[in-house]
């Protein structure tokens, strides 16, 4: 195993547990908008429980979980630097700053 496939491996390893916390960030957000503001129509309190929402979620990333097939592409480690290398540009840029401000 050379080093760049080691390093890229940690990548994805941390791409992974980012991507989990991100989508376990929302859970909050979710069971907040269960919870009745204003006027309202109907009964969603029927509809979005938050344990249906769950179930919905966890039924859904488990679809896509088992139905990822990795794309038939191999790049070469050149290529494999190159991307590495625009993620860590991407993932450090601020969204708040202009372009041209560093």
């Amino acid at each position: 195993m050379s080093d760049l496939d080691r390093v890229e491996g940690i990548v994805r390893r941390f791409g992974g547990i980012v991507a989990i916390a991100a989508a376990a960030s929302t859970i909050p957000g979710v069971v907040r908008s269960t919870l009745q503001r204003g006027p309202v129509s109907g009964r969603p309190e029927l509809v979005f429980t938050p344990a249906r929402l769950l179930a919905i979620s966890v039924g859904w990333f488990g679809a896509m979980l088992a139905g990822w097939r990795p794309l038939p592409v191999r790049p070469s480690p050149s290529a494999r630097l190159l991307f590495l290398g625009a993620g860590v540009a991407l993932f450090g840029r601020r969204p708040d700053l202009p372009v041209d401000a560093a």
